[in-house]
């Protein structure tokens, strides 16, 4: 395979030679970097300034005068209340920016308000610097070299070791592979831990995939340990709470969300966006930068629905969009860089990778409930590409967050009951919409077994699959693998658990098709579609109950089992074909009512009898839920919040009412505050917008019903006083 080697450009003029220069202007040989406090406008925001032309700035070179030096750090520091250190990256060459680190090119930045230096390069040699981090103590500086190399097919390969030096600008010293990501430091040893991710595989796509998260002591860096090896990772951004016992974390093309650490660890999906941060205290907060760029979502386990808190509130970011976004060693202070601007003439689309000559560093002030950011300070103003910053601010590592619990129970991260399959010759998983669903293969390949909605498909309050309009469609590589055991004669067994809405009759749905077999029910009955026709297996009694098909060389052997243990077997003496295609692998259909699926393995063997027992565990705490309360009202529509456009997936919208009638349930106000999906995977909803003035009959349930609302974008509305309801009606989107 051919290789090329990405070399970096460089500047025209060395540090060296530019300084001695008789012949430089004394106004681009003088440090141009400042610091301000910039504080969040109250009230009305002031309209943004004009994205271009952006401002000339000279550009930043690698010491700083000592007056400019102290005036910074005095500000720095009344700002932060202590000493507080900075690192970060800078891309050197003048009208190019690299803000994902693939280059050489960069200066290692700092900024200590406990000397005389100001902003300076820690180190002179330019070089990569990827991903600085700051020790517990703030006095060791950890990074990422990292070498990039594309082959023919434009596919990079990364080459990378974690660096050690500090404050005194120490030759750099080489302590292990992989890519750093944190350090935490246990509360009961004291033993300062360095987080790093390794396997970095090759890929075409823009953010880095490893194979395993691991850690080592600081002291000891030979001495690793595996932490996460369930699913690939991207190392930006991931972050340890204070415990150790969470971890902010995204799969690559994936939700970001919470990683569960330990021997019960597991990973929840908390919502789309990327560059996911949490709290360095005890609280466990995520957040999570939304796809604008522009805002954050936050969630906490104590709360059940996520809120906004906006990023370019400030007059500077107001220009464009922000990146990098991490949590300092406090709790009530971020870091960030932005603002981005793609420039006139550029493509559609986000402006990371087509700007980065206007980003600077930025710390940010959460108020004490992390509502929003009271104020910023700009670190640099320059014209050059500032990236990756990492706060340490002293005494931060014991500050906490008053107004969240620092107490929690010890769960798993992963959504629902517990549900154990077993992983021998496991092909396809998938439990809910939360979990991360990965398979790893006999010979280590991984499979990533996410669904692609389709349609009007969406999940359900049990994060199940909703099977009434639309289809799920596993990724190409899961149904690939599914097709090849199909193909090679083994035994292939589905298992899932079966969700059906009372009453039974009336409801209806395609559920499955696999190679060799569709399955669909009606009125109670599984009709299973084998080689050989049509056979009948039920009746499904209602509630949840698990679903067993076996595909052998002998025939078919179907079990269902509901909750209180009764289970019935049937089998169809068909012979399976050999003809499978990736293609024949859903889950759903156009159409279905009140049906939908969970607690979804395929294997390349059959089950024992003992297995399918074990894995039907679930369904007693499922049949245990009870329904949420059910409203029905005919109203008036009041006002209706901006939608998004069709290009951002699925969202909801705010709508207001007017209530004009009660049909069924208790109601007693006289507005009703109700959450529409308006998109659904790309497609608007059909009837969205709607008119205020007119009149619609409403199906309604209690969004605190509703998890998998979570991770859903909503255009909200202003409405004191009123508990927000979620529309249930099946929604329809154009064919």
């Amino acid at each position: 395979m051919a290789v090329r080697a990405l070399h970096p450009s460089r500047s025209a003029l060395s540090f060296r030679a530019f300084m001695a220069c008789p012949d430089s202007p004394p106004s681009l040989r003088r440090i141009a970097l400042l610091a301000v406090v910039l504080v969040s406008s109250c009230g009305e925001k002031s309209p943004p300034p004009p994205a271009a032309p952006p401002e000339q700035k000279p550009a930043a070179l690698k010491t700083m005068p000592a007056a400019e030096a102290r005036a910074l750090s005095s500000k720095l520091e009344s700002f932060t209340g202590a000493r507080t250190r900075v690192v970060w990256t800078q891309y050197q060459p003048e009208k190019s920016a690299d803000p994902r680190s693939n280059k050489s090119g960069h200066l290692l930045m700092g900024l200590d308000t406990g000397d005389e230096k100001g902003i300076h390069a820690i180190l002179a040699k330019e070089d990569n610097y990827t991903r600085p981090l700051l020790s517990a103590d703030g006095a060791t500086i950890l990074y990422t070299s990292k070498v990039v190399t594309w082959d023919a097919e434009d596919t990079k390969h990364y080459s990378t070791s974690i660096m050690r030096t500090d404050w005194t600008g120490r030759a750099p010293e080489r302590i292990a592979d992989g890519c750093a990501v944190d350090t935490w430091v246990d509360p009961a040893t004291h033993t300062e831990w360095v987080y790093a991710v390794r396997d970095i595989i090759p890929s075409p796509l823009a953010a880095m995939e490893a194979k395993r998260l691991v850690r080592f002591p600081l002291i000891d860096p030979t001495n690793s340990e595996v932490v996460w090896d369930q699913s690939r990772l991207t190392p930006d951004n991931m972050q340890l709470s204070r415990d150790g016992t969470r971890a902010c974390a995204q799969p690559p093309q994936s939700h970001a969300g919470l990683l569960t650490l330990g021997e019960e660890g597991g990973f929840k999906k908390l919502a789309p966006g990327s560059w996911p941060l949490i709290a360095p205290d005890n609280s466990h907060v995520v957040a999570i930068l939304n796809e604008d760029h522009r805002s954050l979502s936050l969630f906490s386990e104590e709360s059940d629905k996520p809120w906004s808190v906006d990023l370019n509130d400030q007059r500077d970011l107001m220009r464009g969009e922000v990146w990098h976004p991490r949590w300092s060693s406090h709790p009530r202070f971020i870091t960030l860089t932005g603002p981005y601007n793609a420039g006139p003439g550029a493509e559609e689309g986000s402006a990371i990778g087509k700007g980065g000559l206007t980003s600077e560093v930025f710390v940010g002030k959460f108020n004490d409930k992390l509502s929003e950011i009271e104020t910023w300070f700009r670190i640099t103003d320059n014209a050059l590409n500032d990236n990756y910053p990492d706060v340490w601010i002293e005494g931060g590592g014991k500050a906490e967050l008053a107004a969240f619990s620092q107490t929690h129970e010890s769960t798993t991260a992963a959504a629902g009951p517990a549900w154990n399959p077993g992983r021998d010759s496991l092909l396809f998983i998938w439990e809910n919409s939360a979990a991360t669903n990965t398979v790893k293969l006999s010979g280590g390949r991984e499979i990533d077994c996410a669904l692609e909605p389709q349609r009007a498909a969406r999940y359900g309050r049990n994060l199940e699959m909703r099977l009434d309009a639309g289809t799920f469609a596993p990724k190409a590589g899961a149904a690939e693998i599914v097709a090849e055991a199909s193909r090679a004669a083994m035994p292939v067994t589905l298992e899932f658990i079966l969700h059906i809405d009372e009453p039974v009759k009336g409801a209806f749905a395609t559920l499955a098709s696999i190679p060799n077999l569709r399955l669909s029910i009606r009125d109670g009955i599984i009709n299973a579609e084998t080689t050989r026709g049509i056979i009948g297996i039920g009746p499904v009694e209602g509630g949840v109950v698990h679903f067993t098909a076996a595909i052998a060389e002998n025939g078919y052997t179907f079990t269902l089992r509901d909750a209180a243990g009764k289970s019935a077997t049937r089998l169809s003496p068909a012979k399976p074909r050999a003809n499978a295609r990736a293609a024949d692998f859903t889950f759903g259909g156009i159409s279905g009512k009140g049906v939908g699926i969970s607690h979804v393995a395929i294997y390349a063997r059959a089950l024992s009898a003992d297995e399918m027992h074990d894995h039907a565990a679930p369904l007693a705490a499922l049949a245990k839920q009870e329904r949420p309360p059910a409203l029905r009202l005919h109203a008036k529509l009041v006002e209706v919040a901006q939608q998004q456009s069709p290009a951002d997936g699925s969202a909801l919208a705010d709508h207001i009412y007017e209530v004009l009638k009660v049909t069924e349930g208790d109601y007693t106000a006289r507005r009703v505050l109700v959450k529409h999906w308006t998109l659904l995977n790309g497609r608007a909803v059909t009837g969205f917008p709607r008119k205020p003035g007119a009149e619609y009959d409403l199906a309604l349930e209690p969004v605190d019903a509703q998890p998998q609302l979570k991770p859903v974008r909503c255009a909200t509305l202003e409405a004191a006083g009123l508990a927000p309801w979620f529309d249930t009606a099946t929604p329809v989107v154009p064919r």
